[in-house]
């Protein structure tokens, strides 16, 4: 990425590409979006007047076409997230996709290797890692202050779905176990094994657990 404000292309025009551009807005010194893609007619045109997005087009391939956009967020359904982020990563652009990543483990692990390909980095569109109140009890934890921890649990109200694709296994994926799963798998410290909500076979968590690029750090805090 080059100095200065990252630009940045969004892919999707409803709940979360709305979430996504509000939280852009919100760090001015550090992102900009400039263009929004999205099939669906007028919906793109809408969100670009809402936040003033300069650019609109109703093919996310003609955005990616687009030489200043260095980053893609994809708010679209989650069929669609492999192909996508294979398509920004052709298009040598960082990318940052919402939960869940994919609809299978094989999906995700394309997705892995097209970033890894074309030097680009993929990121996972999680706003829950940096809540402050997962860091204070991570920081209680390591302290000692709960004793040795062997089971937490966590309920989350959610006033969703706020599009009809959710209700379509084949578009989504599967249903609350699918959309929500990931906010409570990843935010649990360093597991050791994750098992897929659609297979039984194991996920390795990655070595690090590190957040990289500073852009999308700070969205994921928003």
């Amino acid at each position: 990425m080059t100095e200065g404000r990252v630009k940045v292309g969004i892919i999707g025009s409803q709940f979360q590409a709305d979430i996504h551009a509000a939280s852009f807005q919100i760090m001015p010194q550090e992102a900009e979006v400039v263009a929004v893609a999205s099939p669906t007619p007028g919906n793109a045109a809408a969100l670009a007047k809402r936040f003033r997005i300069p650019r609109v087009f109703t093919d996310y391939r003609e955005m990616l076409k687009e030489r200043d956009i260095e980053m893609v967020t994809i708010a679209a359904p989650n069929s669609l997230h492999a192909q996508m982020s294979k398509d920004i990563a052709a298009a040598g652009k960082h990318i940052v996709c919402e939960k869940p990543l994919a609809m299978t483990i094989a999906e995700g692990e394309e997705m892995v290797a097209a970033a890894k390909q074309r030097g680009v980095l993929l990121m996972y569109g999680e706003e829950l890692f940096f809540t402050p109140k997962y860091l204070k009890a991570k920081e209680m934890a390591d302290a000692g202050a709960f004793g040795k921890v062997y089971l937490v649990k966590q309920s989350e109200k959610h006033f969703g779905p706020h599009s009809p694709w959710f209700w379509d296994v084949n578009r989504s994926g599967g249903g609350a176990i699918a959309r929500w799963a990931p906010t409570f798998t990843t935010t649990k410290p360093k597991p050791k094994t994750i098992r897929s909500a659609f297979s039984n076979s194991p996920m390795a968590p990655s070595g690090s657990s590190k957040t990289v690029g500073r852009v999308a750090a700070a969205w994921t805090t928003a």
